[in-house]
């Protein structure tokens, strides 16, 4: 029997952002398995699809390090398609029922249309503590001594790390139970032993201290309770604890403009455009929270803080895969250099979240690509310029989004 073949494609004359820098002038040559060739003088083969690059930047497929599937499968699918038709080829769910991740893991691994996923799945809370508010159940946890247990459980399930909750409420006017902080340390040092990393969802600057002495590997978010503490700026430092940043989560509908583009209102699902210009109460969402979250996006990054790009998509006022290209916008805004803000969404979280096929151009390594027209480095906004988006080397099928006209 003969072995499969293998679609070839050649992007000539592109910028390549690699997942550390911009690559002016360069060819490409990859199939369905990984990247063969990268240079200036490759030459198309009789069985290549060839696509001209020039005007245009090739950057990796992009990742989400802050998401939420839905417990729906049909809408948990259309999570991860919408997605990947905005060039994010793989998601982090912080959160979601374990039985939603399995099947969507194993749909995701099996389609080029659906971005690849990673997930805590149920996350470590108090009783009654958050996201219990919303309603449904979760096992819950009270005493250090139930750690190793907890986290065994979690393993069988099949989460990839683990979530610790650090909620009390109010930041959002309520009151909530909340993890000790013994317990935190418990659970944080059993997830190390058995190998995985630690994501802290810290509310405030009080729990991102607990969260950090507890030795967690990144902070869920960008503390927005108030501005950014000078200690706790050089404890993240010298840590090397990661954040990922959220920023447009806390950003309020009104102050962008992101659900009017025509590069995304044409190629996301109607939902979730809607979901997208959703006003969000200030009383819910303070407008503060948006202006603390730049400021210590800026301080953590001038202090060396590793930064990973997330939106916490699709809480209100986000929606899959158009949030995160608003998040790099965000970034650059708080300081951060094109480079560093797509490094952010590429390199960075596949090097901590040891995704070590991904993130980077490379030959050897997972095509997860996107094509997108002008030049990226001279404004992050043209990263919705897409023109083409390629999943393990296949190409996301043309009639969810190519059919409609981008502006350059």
């Amino acid at each position: 029997m003969l072995p499969p073949m293998h679609t070839r494609t050649l992007i000539t004359n592109t910028t390549i952002f690699d997942g550390t820098r911009f690559i002016p002038e360069r060819s490409l040559l990859f199939d369905d398995d990984a990247i063969i060739a990268i240079g200036t003088d490759l030459e198309a083969q009789f069985d290549c699809v060839v696509i001209d690059g020039r005007g245009h930047t090739l950057i990796p497929g992009l990742i989400d390090t802050h998401i939420h599937t839905p417990s729906l499968l049909e809408f948990a699918e259309r999570v991860l398609r919408d997605a990947v038709v905005f060039g994010v080829t793989t998601v982090i769910d912080l959160g979601a029922e374990p039985s939603v991740i399995a099947t969507m893991k194993a749909k995701a691994d099996a389609s080029h249309d659906l971005a690849s996923l990673l997930s805590a799945g149920v996350l470590a809370t108090a009783p009654g503590g958050h996201p219990l508010e919303l309603g449904g159940e979760l096992p819950t946890l009270q005493r250090p001594g139930e750690a190793v247990d907890f986290v065994a459980a979690r393993i069988a399930e099949g989460s990839d790390f683990l979530k610790v909750v650090l909620e009390d409420g109010s930041t959002y006017g309520i009151d909530l139970p909340h993890l000790d902080y013994a317990v935190v340390e418990a659970l944080t040092m059993a997830a190390h032993d058995a190998g995985l990393l630690v994501v802290a969802h810290a509310a405030g600057q009080e729990f991102a201290r607990w969260a950090i002495r507890a030795g967690v590997d990144i902070l869920a978010h960008a503390v927005v309770d108030e501005p950014p503490s000078a200690d706790v700026v050089s404890t993240l430092s010298k840590s090397g604890t990661a954040v990922m940043s959220t920023l447009t989560v806390f950003e309020a509908s009104e102050q962008h403009q992101l659900w009017m583009d025509p590069r995304v209102a044409s190629r996301l699902a109607p939902s979730f455009l809607d979901r997208l210009g959703e006003h969000v109460s200030p009383a819910h969402r303070p407008k503060t929270q948006i202006d603390y979250g730049l400021q210590a996006i800026r301080a953590y990054h001038r202090a060396g803080v590793s930064i990973l790009a997330g939106t916490d998509a699709p809480n209100p006022g986000t929606a899959p895969g158009a949030s995160l290209h608003r998040e790099l916008q965000l970034l650059v805004h708080a300081g951060l250099s094109v480079t560093e803000a797509l490094s952010a969404a590429t390199s960075r979280p596949a090097d901590i979240f040891g995704l070590h096929d991904r993130g980077r151009i490379e030959e050897g390594l997972r095509p997860d690509l996107m094509l997108v027209e002008g030049d990226v480095a001279q404004d992050i906004s043209r990263t919705l310029n897409i023109r083409h988006v390629w999943k393990q080397g296949m190409e996301v099928e043309e009639g969810r989004w190519s059919h409609h006209s981008n502006p350059s």
